[in-house]
């Protein structure tokens, strides 16, 4: 994640951020300039009782339904962080008058209100909020010029088939994103701290190799990339073992990642990629969510220590 507040180089023309907004600053693209600074933002009328789904746990258990010994973590790590409560109330009245799609007349959008709040963060231009971050990819690409079989490094989740052309964010969607943008800043700095937390407690594990992040970039450290240094056999032990102690960590070359180019039935590699499925075959990404608590990373590192034991001690 980079923006124009000197986060990085200015010599790209295109960027993505928060998934699913592009900002720009000097295309010639008219369906982008709809990201106008507003004169004014409308705000909740009142605030709403505080609605919270639970992701039930269950105690970490060997695959013989006996007690696993050892360090265990019972917290769901796929639980997405909650909206705030300005955005749950903004969403209410936007369900409660129907007008969800940015089709009031007479109305500056909810989706364009959030697009303004993104120029006004980042410092670009122009700024347009989309459906998901495959729609601000594929846009991207499309508005950056790039032709099929020119090179290019693109690191996200994608569709798996085309998508269609219905990309833009919806105002529902707008209204619980505008009070994130907010606090951003404050965001970044949780999630960085709390991924040096964790990977202080696992540096030194011969078999975790984690890439750093390239320096041109600004990161926002929401999740945890490492590279197994291990036989195929052994990575799947390992997965079994995180699994088993309450940790789930995806490998990029699942058939069911999205991470794995064969996923992406729409454009599939015309030639080998020996190099690539050598990497998604050890590299796996745990989430870290920011709502835990510092000592909940601690826990998470014993487990993925003790993990490494089972399956290097066995």
């Amino acid at each position: 994640m980079a923006t124009k507040k000197g986060w990085g180089a200015r010599s790209a023309t295109v960027l993505l951020l928060s998934n699913v907004f592009l900002c720009v600053d000097g295309l010639s693209v008219d369906f982008l300039k709809s990201g106008a600074r507003p004169l004014a933002s409308p705000e909740a009328r009142g605030l709403l009782p505080r609605m919270v789904a639970t992701v039930p746990t269950m105690p970490a258990q060997s695959e013989d339904g006996e007690d696993c010994p050892g360090p265990t973590f019972d917290k769901a790590i796929s639980q997405p962080d909650p909206i705030p409560e300005e955005g749950r109330a903004r969403a209410m009245e936007l369900m409660e008058s129907g007008a969800l799609f940015r089709y009031s007349p007479g109305f500056l959008s909810e989706t364009s209100l959030a697009e303004a709040d993104m120029v006004d963060y980042t410092g670009f231009k122009y700024s347009v909020g989309f459906n998901s971050c495959g729609s601000a990819l594929f846009i991207g690409l499309k508005v950056a010029g790039v032709q099929p079989g020119d090179k290019a490094a693109v690191f996200d989740r994608v569709k798996r088939q085309t998508p269609n052309y219905s990309l833009r964010m919806s105002d529902l969607a707008a209204a619980c994103v505008r009070p994130q943008i907010t606090n951003i800043e404050q965001r970044i700095a949780r999630y960085n701290e709390m991924y040096e937390r964790i990977t202080s407690q696992i540096a030194d594990v011969a078999e975790f190799d984690i890439p750093p992040y390239d320096e041109r970039v600004r990161p926002v450290k929401d999740s945890l990339q490492i590279n197994l240094q291990m036989s195929d056999e052994q990575v799947g032990a390992f997965l079994a073992a995180t699994k088993r102690r309450g940790i789930p960590a995806g490998l990029f070359g699942s058939p069911d990642n999205a991470r794995n180019f064969r996923c992406w039935e729409y454009a599939l590699p015309k030639t080998d990629l020996p190099r690539t499925e050598r990497l998604i075959k050890i590299a796996i990404d745990i989430r870290l969510p920011a709502t835990f608590e510092p000592e909940d990373f601690d826990q998470m590192a014993a487990v993925l220590r003790a993990a490494r034991d089972d399956v290097m001690l066995a």
